[in-house]
């Protein structure tokens, strides 16, 4: 029946018109979490009629929109995705879930797991290759949630653990759906997240909170507070604060945002056409909000952001031109650490002669080893070198002159788990010395004055101690021309010379290879010829 079912339909995918993407937009490599890290989606389904043929091109276009963000931070020269570990699901029937599975298998050449009961209100897909379950998955009974409560039925959430095989480090999941608020019991929501913490209190290692809390954090709406910077609500406040052990769950957006000095007007999860005004803007059309999560506690966060650019334009009500509206929501997903030494400072960076970059950071303890990372111009970091616990310096060679170089490293444990990497820090190769860039007179000039000086500039400074006055010769007739070589700034070499330039004469100027930058790259020869202006013609004497 499960073979049938999956045969309809992809046959009804097949039939479907897909949205074409941009011109040229190649599709990311696929790349695995780093060993010790994990990636985790939480998605919103949004379901449509069962024999709509709607909702399968929702979900062929969501995974399409999975399979090219959000970029690795590892995807380098072409960028790269990686394979999401887990996948948290809500509001998807159980048929719609297993052709699902089919189809992220087909676009990420996983063969994703369902774990879990298949009633529950949210549905967990791990990727075998990296994750395994550690157990069974439970089932959490939602607070309000009642058998003989016809407004509010039973209601059950997963909660897996689960091993990161390459660092063997375990960590938990429970994906949630809270109803909108209003449906049962008005507190439904304040009640779940008390039970939650009470049930979770017990766990030792990593665990998450995914899905759709229906409600924002903060007292003010998004369009009155898109950063977020009023009140917690009573809800949040109570998820996010520390247990009796010190144990707290940290919102993994919002803080990622704080940390990186990153505004939250993108985060936004849910757009909904609404006839209620938004005091601060008077906005009675379309009305937006941040209702889905990911809340971690004892896990370092990465990276941790809503979908970008989603279906969602600029301006609440219009899309985002080109993008398939998948959901009424729009997904989020973090990049955590569940295994790995400590964030490591920015790497120092400093260009020196030939094009080498220097490149240094200062150890971590515990750490068995480093991952240094290089990016150029506006490209994803890719993995440059990798070294053993007592290197802490690095050459690089392997680089283009004027090209923009960004390093960052990360910190790896015993057990192979790798932390968080530093932030990245840039400058520039610079492999060759000052080149000529202006010179005057030009060359091949005719008619130049007898009291012209000499002029040079370069593209960039001229180290002081590397000229002299041997740095520009001036020649003509065999001989050389006797004048001063000055420094006038530090792009700009003259010569003046001791006396008037001859008439009608031939000068050829040689710039020094002796000069060098301000890192002791040696300039290359460089010379022109001019001539000067001829003398007046003598008026013979007529005959008396």
């Amino acid at each position: 029946m499960r073979a049938l079912r999956l045969g309809i339909a992809l046959a009804l995918l097949l039939s479907i018109t897909t949205v074409p993407t941009a011109v040229g937009q190649p599709t990311p490599d696929i790349k695995q979490s780093p060993p010790g890290q994990i990636s985790i989606v939480s998605i919103n389904m949004q379901q449509y009629p069962i024999l709509g043929i709607r909702r399968f091109r929702a979900m062929f276009q969501l995974s399409r929109a999975l399979r090219r963000r959000p970029h690795s931070f590892d995807g380098g020269y072409q960028g790269a995705v990686h394979a999401p570990d887990i996948l948290v699901l809500t509001e998807i029937r159980p048929s719609n879930l297993e052709i699902f599975e089919h189809i992220i298998r087909q676009r990420f050449g996983v063969k994703y797991r369902i774990v879990g009961p298949h009633d529950a209100a949210a549905a967990l897909l791990v990727n075998p290759n990296t994750v395994s379950p550690l157990g069974e998955v439970l089932s959490l009974q939602d607070a309000c949630s009642s058998p003989a409560d016809d407004r509010y039925p039973t209601r059950n959430y997963p909660f897996g653990r689960f091993i990161e095989q390459p660092s063997g480090a375990t960590f938990g999941v429970l994906g949630i759906h809270f109803p909108k608020q209003g449906v049962g019991a008005p507190d439904c929501l304040s009640r779940n997240v008390e039970q939650l913490r009470v049930m979770l209190e017990a766990e030792q290692t990593p665990t998450f909170i995914a899905g759709d809390f229906n409600r924002r954090p903060a007292m003010e709406t998004y369009e009155c507070d898109p950063d977020e910077r009023s009140g917690p609500l009573p809800w949040y406040s109570t998820l996010t604060s520390a247990d009796s052990t010190g144990r707290r769950y940290f919102d993994a957006i919002r803080l990622h945002n704080r940390n990186n000095g990153i505004l939250m007007d993108f985060e936004w999860t849910h757009e909904q056409k609404t006839k209620k005004i938004a005091d601060c803007t008077g906005n009675v059309h379309h009305l937006r909000s941040r209702i889905d999560y990911i809340f971690s506690a004892d896990a370092g966060i990465a990276e941790a952001h809503t979908d970008h650019p989603g279906w969602g334009g600029i301006v609440p009500g219009e899309r985002n031109p080109g993008t398939f509206k998948y959901s009424d929501h729009r997904w989020v997903w973090g990049r955590f650490v569940v295994s790995g030494p400590a964030q490591p400072e920015r790497p120092q960076v400093a260009a020196d002669v030939g094009g080498v970059m220097n490149v240094s950071w200062k150890p971590i303890e515990g750490a068995a080893g480093y991952v240094l990372y290089r990016a150029f111009g506006e490209h994803d970091f890719a993995v440059l070198e990798r070294f053993s616990a007592d290197i802490t310096s690095f050459e690089d060679t392997q680089t283009l002159h004027e090209r923009s170089y960004k390093y960052a490293v990360a910190a790896v444990g015993a057990d192979g788990g790798q932390g968080i990497e530093s932030r990245g820090e840039t400058d520039v190769a610079d492999a060759r010395g000052p080149e000529v860039v202006f010179i005057d007179p030009p060359r091949s000039a005719i008619g130049v004055g007898p009291g012209k000086s000499l002029s040079v500039r370069f593209d960039e400074g001229v180290a002081d101690d590397s000229v002299n006055q041997q740095s520009i010769r001036v020649y003509v007739d065999g001989h050389s021309v006797a004048g001063f070589v000055v420094r006038k700034f530090p792009r700009l070499l003259k010569f003046n010379p001791r006396q008037p330039l001859k008439k009608g004469r031939l000068y050829t100027v040689v710039v020094s290879p002796g000069l060098r930058d301000r890192l002791g790259n040696p300039s290359i020869r460089y010379a022109w010829s001019f001539r000067t202006e001829e003398p007046p013609k003598k008026r013979g004497r007529g005959r008396r």
